[in-house]
């Protein structure tokens, strides 16, 4: 490893943008829906406030996962954009990559496509730094 790679096993904070996401499938194009973001890595999370709007939301919204145990780099960051509903929440889609793909102390935007939503499809952008 080296320098800059982050140690097999630490403690601190993942420091996330969530900047918008393009292309969330629907089951009609007319629909409205209200999206929202959540990160989650090793039991910390951050949501962003839904976005009312079609299929391209903008968040620009920021927030801190604190790690408050031991976490090894194979850790998964999960990123998530879910449709708040009346009747609940759905999940549009959601992406996963390993804390040790970042780079310690540099910030790095990502563009992660989502899979697993009801209409495949969409991609969502962060920018992370894992301090």
């Amino acid at each position: 490893m080296d320098d800059h790679s982050i140690a097999s096993t630490s403690y601190g904070a993942l420091d996330v943008t969530v900047i918008n996401a393009t292309n969330i499938k629907t089951s009609s194009s007319l629909r409205i829906l209200r999206l929202l973001c959540v990160v989650e890595c090793a039991g910390a999370r951050f949501k962003t406030k839904s976005k009312r709007g079609r299929s391209n939301p903008t968040w620009s919204q920021s927030g801190t996962l604190t790690f408050n145990r031991a976490i090894d780099a194979g850790e998964t960051i999960r990123v998530s954009v879910w449709d708040k509903r009346g009747d609940g929440h759905k999940c549009m889609g959601s992406a996963a990559f390993a804390l040790e793909r970042l780079r310690l102390d540099a910030r790095e935007t990502l563009e992660l496509d989502l899979e697993g939503g009801k209409y495949p499809g969409g991609r969502v952008t962060v920018s992370v730094k894992y301090t």
